[in-house]
């Protein structure tokens, strides 16, 4: 446990250097893989992320597109699984005034 005082980034970063100064090849080959590791795992855990956030968007526009205009058939639902962020953006907007499914996925 590092004291709260000792808690600056120079500080760490110093005694981060002590710890390690010593390091034997194996060590550093070890202190590098899990470097990578935590890295790698901040990565997927940003992606999975964002794509929870796209998912819940497409969820909300079926919900409101059902409930608007009672209906989603498979050939609109297949548009909307297969619609870049971008398009989801525009089907949120024509949502608002569309009179129609088709009005809302028009090209």
């Amino acid at each position: 446990m590092i004291a709260v005082a000792l808690a600056h980034p120079p500080v760490l970063e110093a005694l981060e250097a002590a710890r390690t100064a010593r390091f034997t090849t194996a060590e550093w080959d070890a202190y590098i893989a899990a470097g990578m590791a935590i890295q790698n795992e901040r990565g997927a855990l940003s992606l999975a992320h964002r794509e929870g956030r796209e998912e819940g968007r497409i969820a909300t526009l079926r919900s409101l597109l059902i409930l608007k205009f009672q209906t989603l058939d498979a050939t609109y639902e297949a548009r909307l699984n297969a619609a870049p962020p971008e398009a989801i953006d525009r089907y949120l907007q024509r949502l608002l005034t569309a009179d129609s499914l088709a009005a809302v996925f028009e090209a």
